[in-house]
């Protein structure tokens, strides 16, 4: 399977353009639409990425023999 991905917006007529595909006319294709989200770094719900490597760590941790850590 053959993957291309392509970053459009929705038009106001509730359309999408999908111009220049690396794809042979009359070629079956599959299409899947996800709709992006805004990175807010701000939001309380974000996990910075110190925040995830400290949890992994102590993850990591709790499976090492005692005489590793």
């Amino acid at each position: 399977m053959y993957a291309h991905r392509i970053k459009t917006t929705i038009t106001a007529s509730n359309h999408i353009d999908l111009t220049g595909l690396p794809f042979i006319a009359g070629e079956q294709v599959e299409v899947i639409i996800l709709k992006l989200q805004d990175a807010d770094v701000s939001q309380p719900s974000a996990v910075s990425f110190a925040e995830a490597t400290k949890a992994f760590r102590g993850k990591m941790n709790n499976l090492l023999p005692p005489s590793c850590k």
